[in-house]
């Protein structure tokens, strides 16, 4: 059991980072199909170039 804590404390310090960084990504970025560009949330914006 303390070994599977152990995993789950390394990845619970990836994991935020790793969201942010595809949603930075996927708010950079554009759908290739004009009917599926999907609604982003207004906090992203800030992320926006």
């Amino acid at each position: 059991m303390k070994k599977v804590n152990k995993i789950i404390a390394k990845i619970s310090t990836v994991l935020p980072v790793l969201a942010l960084m595809v949603g930075i990504i996927a708010a950079n970025s554009a759908c290739v199909s004009y009917y599926h560009q999907p609604e982003t949330p207004s906090a992203m914006d800030a992320y926006r170039k």
